[in-house]
Formats: C-alpha cells, sequence, structure tokens
C-alpha cells in the first residue's frame, strides 16, 4: 500500500470512533448530557474557516453544529439554533465542547485560550 491509501484507511479507522464528550452543565437528573462527533477532516476545517474568518466564538458555534451528535448518530445542533448557541448558551461550555472536537486539530480555535 502506498502512503495515501495508509492514510485514508487511518482516517477511516478514526472516523469508525466517534468521540463522546459528557457536558454535565446540560445533563438532567444528575446524569451529564453526551454528545458525540467523528473526527474533522480538513475540507471540514476550510467551511469553518470561511464561514467565521477571525470570530473564535463562532467558529465554536460552527463546530458544535457540524459535527455534534446523539448516540444515535443524529445531529443535536441545526443552522436554526446558530444564535441561540451565540447568545443564550455559555460561551466556556461551548468552547471547551469545541475544543474536545477539534483535539489536536485545535489550531482553528487556538485563539480561544484566552477568551
Amino acid at each position: 500500500m502506498s502512503i495515501i491509501d495508509n492514510a485514508v484507511q487511518h482516517y477511516r479507522e478514526l472516523a469508525g470512533q466517534r468521540k463522546c464528550i459528557e457536558v454535565p452543565e446540560w445533563g438532567q437528573d444528575g446524569r451529564p448530557a453526551l454528545i458525540f462527533a467523528k473526527p474533522f477532516v480538513l475540507a471540514e476545517e476550510q467551511a469553518i474557516e470561511r464561514r467565521c474568518k477571525d470570530d473564535a466564538h463562532e467558529r465554536a458555534v460552527e463546530i458544535l453544529i457540524m459535527k455534534c451528535t446523539n448516540e444515535q448518530g443524529e445531529k443535536i445542533f441545526t443552522r436554526e439554533h446558530k444564535m441561540k448557541l451565540m447568545k443564550e448558551v455559555s460561551s466556556s461550555v461551548v468552547c471547551r465542547i469545541a475544543k474536545e472536537i477539534m483535539g489536536d486539530s485545535g489550531q482553528i480555535i487556538e485563539d480561544m485560550e484566552g477568551n
């Protein structure tokens, strides 16, 4: 196999492993909400960059809209939720979830560290 074939195979293996993120602030009955997300690909990061430019908080919201699913793999947030996520939800929780989704790809939200 070539290096590109190995790289594609590696991503396929990663894509099959959804990350589970516990969000105690959004849970019920003493149990945290569970959010699932698959790994990012560069095209997704580029799409977020095009939409958000230099707004780190908007990037975080876009990450949640794009990547967050429930246990069944259904999207949790839609475009209709964007303004609520931007204006009516704790920014620290949104940014923490986005950072956890991004993992090592956190460059896109690196500037959130000071916020």
